[in-house]
């Protein structure tokens, strides 16, 4: 999965300006909380803890409570087989043709899925 680390090493799903892009499998199937609730100091670089503590990568690492990222990820793989009925119902609707109303139903899905992956 490709993964966005900000200025403090922290990450994110979707890019941003500043931020940078690392390929990482650790973060695969994984749900947007989990990964966004860790830290990863790429090989070659450190990272400073507010108390001083330096870090040295290649490191991944929790930023948040683990319990409540575990939790997160556990319900997200509770969801997943919503996730794709609702990928096979919108592929289906992508091959009808057009109707009024369809695009806003399309979105509409789009809309749930991305709710239930965060």
């Amino acid at each position: 999965m490709i993964i966005y680390i900000d200025n403090d090493f922290k990450c994110h799903t979707e890019p941003a300006e500043g931020m940078r892009a690392f390929e990482l499998p650790f973060f695969g199937g994984k749900c947007k909380s989990f990964v966004e609730g860790y830290r990863y100091v790429p090989q070659g670089e450190t990272w400073t803890r507010e108390d001083g503590e330096e870090f040295s990568g290649e490191m991944i690492a929790p930023c948040e409570d683990f319990k409540v990222l575990h939790s997160a990820q556990q319900l997200f793989e509770s969801l997943l087989p919503q996730l794709e009925k609702l990928d096979a119902i919108g592929e289906c609707l992508d091959g009808l043709s057009y109707s009024p109303g369809l695009e806003h139903l399309l979105d509409f899905i789009h809309t749930i899925r991305e709710l239930l992956e965060d």
